[in-house]
């Protein structure tokens, strides 16, 4: 099955809420759309259970993974695990 794609919400000076939560799919696995760049090996991050954590930034030219400029999230657990993502814009 291919990969659940987990939205991006632009992060702007006026502000913005906070991005709809993407369900962990350990089978599936996700991907969000990046800018540009080039392919890297695997960053693992671990979080613990019952812990929030904000990860990045992802700079396009070390996180790009594909040519439609994907980065690949592969959780090890599903549903207990949620998923948001923002991009900054350049000005």
């Amino acid at each position: 099955m291919a990969r659940g794609q987990i939205p991006v919400t632009d992060i702007v000076r006026a502000g913005v809420a906070p991005a709809a939560q993407t369900d962990a799919d350990a089978t599936n696995d996700h991907y969000f759309i990046n800018a540009d760049g080039l392919t890297v090996s695997a960053l693992t991050i671990t979080i613990p259970a019952g812990v929030t954590r904000v990860c990045g930034p992802f700079r396009v030219a070390t996180f790009k993974q594909n040519a439609s400029y994907h980065v690949y999230l592969d959780p090890s657990v599903s549903t207990t695990l949620k998923f948001r993502a923002y991009r900054l814009p350049e000005p």
